[in-house]
């Protein structure tokens, strides 16, 4: 017999490891250090194509072609990079190509990323800035978003991180913040910068004298992503390292035969994860577990403290975690009518919650029927969406819209569609990425796993739901809980990876 939880959990862990989006994580910032505001006279050139291999802990899973143009007063910069990795026998491929148009100064005027996912809807999103404003445009399959925003000046391009690394200098201790453009400049991630020593740095099939910069990347939710990038006299990042959910990702400048060569493809399958102890038996029905974790490669382990979930920090350093389940309680009516203005919020729509949308909104009619009663309602949704999803091999992160109409994905879809159809019907939810614990993923044993889930919140309290399992348990550890967008991973990328598991148990 399968394990149902083995297998959504299998795919959970696809969608971690090839990343969603740009590597490079998203959020609002401080002020920003701004662009040269001028730069040297630029005439028409013949563009310049830079190569890299992608690798994980050393395998070559993909490659990044880089080609920058200069026409006039304009700089355009094509960024095309494809990844794969292998689940077992399948290969799991994704190609996106980001165009970012700049002034010869470096400010930005539009940004382009076409994604296509094997078994996923295309997703294009475009940034253009005019009068004054961001404009924005996401088509993902059939659904179509835009939106308009005040542009502030501030957020950096290719062209202007380059240009603002070589005003700022090379010297080691130099350190500086900005801005870095990613889709809509309200989610721009702040970039902190700090300049290492200057040195050789071994690429593929040669040396270079590279500037080391160490790179820290605060996102909407506050998770920070650490990395590290090494530059050319000129500005050009040659070399790019990061730790994502353990594992080394690098991208590293080389020969065109070598990028566009065979791949030795990481199998996520075989990813080790953080392992209790011992097998926690009974965690399905247990009322509460604690879990002591360790932090380690020197970084510091944050976990919420979320609703149900309680942490503190023990005398030899290690983080413990209680988790309880709370009681869904029955009474209270939707829709939500209570003055707390983060619940009241929880039921807005968002881009990808979109709970107005007609299909998704025509299901959680269908599902919830003419019960009044919020706890009713929910377990209705969690029930329904559990079996109207159908498993598949997915890289990417739909929005419910999409998931509504093709009813396939794996745990952040389950989660996106049961978030947008509570906030539908007038439950507050949110939709929290975390870790849980799983008897078996793969090949390993009682480890605990990347996961996406929801909480609602009925009468007075947050209660989990999981429809892509058979239920929230005091096996989910929540790292961050909010409106569904996919910047949110942000918080996994960051804590899976950097502890262990000193103890887990279940509580009587």
């Amino acid at each position: 017999m399968v394990d149902h939880r083995w297998v959504v959990l299998s795919l959970c862990m696809v969608w971690l490891l090839l990343g969603v989006g740009s590597c490079r994580p998203a959020g609002p910032a401080p002020r920003a250090a701004a662009a040269p505001a001028s730069a040297p006279a630029t005439t028409t050139t013949a563009p310049t194509t830079r190569y890299a291999a992608m690798t994980v802990n050393g395998n070559k899973i993909g490659y990044t072609k880089t080609t920058r143009s200069v026409d006039g007063g304009t700089v355009t910069t094509v960024l095309q990079y494809e990844e794969n990795a292998r689940r077992g026998s399948a290969v799991l491929t994704r190609r996106v190509v980001e165009t970012a148009v700049e002034t010869a100064a470096g400010e930005p005027l539009s940004l382009r990323s076409v994604e296509t996912t094997a078994g996923r809807p295309k997703r294009t999103l475009e940034c253009v800035i005019r009068d004054g404003k961001a404009h924005l445009k996401a088509v993902i399959g059939e659904t179509t978003r835009t939106a308009a925003v005040d542009w502030t000046p501030g957020p950096l391009l290719p062209e202007g991180e380059r240009l603002l690394r070589k005003r700022k200098g090379f010297a080691a201790g130099t350190t500086y913040t900005y801005r870095k453009l990613t889709g809509n400049p309200t989610r721009a991630p702040v970039v902190t910068v700090t300049v290492g020593r200057t040195g050789p740095v071994e690429l593929i099939g040669r040396t270079a004298a590279l500037t080391e910069l160490k790179v820290r990347n605060r996102d909407a939710f506050g998770n920070v992503t650490d990395s590290t990038g090494y530059v050319d006299a000129d500005g050009n990042e040659l070399k790019f390292v990061m730790m994502r959910v353990g594992m080394t990702m690098a991208t590293i400048t080389c020969s065109r035969a070598h990028a566009l060569g065979h791949n030795r493809l990481a199998d996520v399958l075989k990813h080790p994860l953080p392992k209790c102890p011992a097998p926690l038996k009974g965690i399905a029905k247990a009322r509460s577990a604690t879990f002591t974790l360790t932090p380690t490669g020197g970084r510091k382990l944050v976990i919420p403290a979320l609703a149900g979930q309680v942490v503190r920090t023990d005398a030899e350093g290690n983080v413990v975690v209680v988790v309880r389940r709370a009681d869904m309680p029955r009474g209270a009516t939707r829709p939500y009518k209570g003055a707390d203005a983060a619940v009241r919020a929880a039921m807005q729509p968002t881009e990808y919650l979109q709970s107005k949308d007609k299909t998704v909104a025509a299901l959680a009619r269908a599902a919830v029927g003419t019960t009044k009663d919020a706890a009713v309602a929910a377990r209705k949704i969690e029930r329904f969406v559990r079996g109207y999803v159908i498993n598949t091999d997915s890289v990417d992160y739909a929005p419910a819209a999409e998931v509504a109409r093709n009813r396939r994905g794996d745990c952040t879809e389950y989660a996106v569609l049961t978030a947008a159809m509570l906030r539908s019907v007038g439950v507050p939810a949110q939709v929290v990425v975390g870790v849980v614990y799983a008897p078996r993923a793969w090949t390993q044993t009682d480890v605990l796993v990347p996961h996406a889930w929801v909480r609602a919140y009925v009468g007075d309290r947050w209660v989990g739901l999981d429809a892509a399992l058979a239920g929230f348990d005091p096996g989910h550890i929540g790292l961050s809980a909010g409106d569904g967008a996919p910047e949110s991973l942000a918080a996994v990328y960051a804590t899976v990876g950097f502890f262990k598991v000193k103890a887990a148990k279940v509580n009587p």
